[in-house]
């Protein structure tokens, strides 16, 4: 039954992929134009491959390797979208990974901050915003399920005291 429930927040996840998610300049280098979402996800790993090797040749270019590193952990969040339905069965045991899928989010919603729109820049399509939707649904999904299923119950007791 949990991983039913996560069936939807999946399913948007993956139609997000074929919508448009960012549009880049026509003069852009960087994929221009209109990009669908797995072009987007494509972009989130070469920017983290981006940072390590900055990191790797020149640490001192710290607001570049930041802001890569920042665009590239986005793909990660794909990771654990893809993760949570085989988490949701055991999410009692699995605390840290609702707390890195919250995470995930707070990552995804500062996203709209790096892109605003005006005529120079690049902004964000209706694909983007439902990758983001779907990261928000599945982990209330993932909440309401940690917070429904039942506590684990110590197998501990205490040796009672022998009488004198």
């Amino acid at each position: 039954m949990a991983r039913f429930l996560t069936l939807f927040p999946l399913l948007l996840w993956a139609f997000s992929f074929f919508f448009p998610a960012i549009t880049y300049n026509s003069n852009d280098w960087f994929f221009p134009g209109k990009n669908s979402g797995y072009l987007a996800a494509f972009m989130s790993m070469l920017a983290l491959l981006f940072a390590l090797q900055l990191l790797k040749d020149s640490p001192r270019h710290l607001a570049e390797i930041l802001f890569f590193l920042f665009l590239g952990s986005l793909c990660i969040c794909n990771f654990i979208i893809v993760a949570a339905p085989f988490v949701a069965g055991k999410i009692r045991q699995a605390r840290p990974f609702l707390i890195i899928l919250w995470i995930s989010v707070a990552l995804g919603s500062f996203v709209p901050f790096f892109f605003r729109n005006s005529a120079d820049t690049n902004h964000l399509e209706f694909g983007f915003f439902a990758w983001l939707l779907s990261l928000v649904a599945m982990a209330i999904v993932m909440t309401g399920l940690y917070l429904a299923a039942p506590k684990a119950t110590s197998t501990f007791t205490r040796p009672s005291k022998a009488p004198k």
